[in-house]
């Protein structure tokens, strides 16, 4: 088995090939002769962070792994390649660059359909590594001729704008403010680990191309609402993946970003979030096959995208077959911005009625601290011996916060992984 390291990944796939792979990938995954696994997480109580994801297209498939902890800022990536007839594993390497590579020639694809053939001009906000493969793989389709960056620290910006000019020969200026980046660029790119919108949507010239590319959490995003709601067009490399971790759309239409557009009031804005609560839910209906929840992570990635942006608490029931596919979800109530009151009467009437073989049970905390009160502790427990005593299998509780608001970054707990079921 080959085993590659990352300056050889780095020598063997050229930027302006890594662009022309991400096109074919594309009209294969159109085409419906490629798979796409969306990413999968594992949280450890030591808040580091095990990440997959898969593919498969012709004869080989793969996947990529790898782990981070936010308290020592350390990222190890691995990318496993085999045989599509034979399981054989072909290759092992490093995938730090790799991925960079990946993310920079996706976003290049898309500028090169999107942007005007004489966009010459880059703005920048974010000056790390994922940022400097972003220039790289523009000027893989347009003829840059010059960029502009910006981030919070000084010798970031000076250290980015040192390597553009020596390593590309684009001339790349260091911006003073967020603002002065991206005002006017036909080409903007943001790559940061920011929780709220980097910029803002008057800044950005009409036509521009903006790729976003820094969030894949639910509970993050780049861009404000109201530049969202402006776009002519929306465009994303997976559509079952940005239900699942896009926060720049996921957390696009909060009341108050509703309320940042002119005429929109208190009453429009809660008109527009029923309405999009509504969209959320026909979408989820149309989703094609039911999700498996049979695991904590996999229950709050699927009622993220529902909870998200909610002011007041809400306890939804989770109905399972024998295999542990939703059969239906249910809200059995909606209460103050404090607690969602549950009974086990409510729950389990509900999980008879759909006939479910199992369910789990989830209600949100607006302050994103998904730690359990007493009152959820209490809840529990009756939950459990409720479960007993109809023979129905209660798979978790699970409490759904944000992932800014966790101490341990996890975004929400589970009454199962901590003991208590």
């Amino acid at each position: 088995m080959l085993f590659l390291k990352e300056q050889e990944v780095r020598e063997l796939l050229p930027m302006g090939q890594a662009v022309e792979s991400m096109r074919s990938m594309f009209a294969e995954l159109r085409a419906g002769t490629a798979q796409n696994q969306p990413r999968r997480r594992m949280y450890l109580p030591t808040a580091s962070v095990l990440h997959s994801m898969a593919g498969a297209c012709g004869k080989y498939y793969g996947t990529k792994i790898y782990s981070t902890n936010a308290r020592v800022r350390t990222a190890e990536f691995l990318l496993w390649l085999l045989d599509a007839e034979t399981a054989k594993p072909l290759a092992l390497m490093e995938a730090n660059w790799l991925g960079q590579i990946r993310t920079g020639a996706a976003s290049a694809y898309a500028t090169d359909l999107l942007a005007v053939k004489s966009a010459d001009r880059m703005g920048v906000i974010g000056a790390g590594f994922q940022a400097r493969s972003q220039v790289e793989a523009i000027a893989a389709v347009r003829s840059l001729r010059e960029v502009r960056v910006w981030s919070r620290q000084e010798s970031n910006r000076a250290r980015f704008a040192d390597d553009i000019q020596k390593s590309l020969g684009i001339a790349c200026v260091m911006a003073s403010s967020a603002e002065e980046a991206v005002a006017g660029m036909p080409i903007v790119t943001t790559a940061t680990w920011a929780k709220d919108p980097v910029l803002e949507s008057s800044w950005i010239a009409p036509g521009a191309v903006v790729n976003a590319m820094g969030s894949n959490n639910p509970e993050r995003r780049e861009l404000p609402a109201e530049l969202i709601a402006r776009a002519g067009r929306i465009v994303v490399d997976s559509i079952e993946v940005a239900k699942i971790e896009s926060g720049d759309l996921l957390l696009a239409w909060g009341a108050e970003d509703f309320r940042k557009l002119k005429g929109i009031g208190h009453v429009k804005a809660l008109q527009l979030l029923t309405v999009m609560e509504v969209a959320r839910r026909v979408v989820g209906q149309q989703a094609g096959e039911e999700p498996l929840l049979n695991r904590a992570e996999l229950i709050a990635a699927y009622l993220q995208p529902v909870a998200a942006g909610l002011e007041v608490e809400k306890f939804w029931v989770l109905c399972l077959n024998r295999k542990n596919r939703l059969i239906k979800r249910v809200e059995i109530s909606s209460g103050s911005a404090h607690a969602a009151h549950a009974h086990p009467r409510e729950v389990f009437r509900v999980a008879v009625r759909e006939a479910a073989s199992a369910i789990a049970c989830a209600h949100n905390h607006p302050s994103g601290d998904p730690a359990p009160s007493a009152p959820d502790m209490q809840v529990t427990r009756l939950l459990r011996e409720a479960a007993r005593a109809v023979d129905i299998l209660l798979i978790d509780h699970v409490i759904l916060g944000r992932t800014g608001a966790d101490p341990i970054g996890r975004g929400f707990f589970s009454f199962r992984e901590a003991g208590l079921m």
